[in-house]
């Protein structure tokens, strides 16, 4: 099968990856916490989105900024990004 940067995979790799995935799982399975919940109470639904939407006033500037840096960014030839990211 051929790996993400065009090399080969060898069948050893499977086994790595099922191991390492089964580390991962056994660290996770470790730090599992549980919250009883059963004493909360959720609002009615009538309360969600009842209230009008807020904005904060020194952020909305630099967000117009943003939005139009992102959307330069959108009109711009990736491919040289894309073989550097994935090499």
């Amino acid at each position: 099968m051929a790996g993400r940067g065009g090399g080969r995979r060898d069948a050893g790799d499977g086994a790595m990856l099922n191991a390492f995935w089964h580390k991962a799982i056994a660290l996770l399975d470790d730090r599992e916490r549980h919250i009883d919940t059963a004493q909360c109470v959720l609002p009615p639904v009538s309360a969600f989105f009842s209230s009008p939407p807020w904005e904060l006033s020194d952020v909305s500037p630099v967000r117009a900024e943003l939005d139009e840096a992102k959307g330069r960014l959108d009109d711009l030839d990736n491919t040289a990004w894309d073989k550097m990211a994935s090499g």
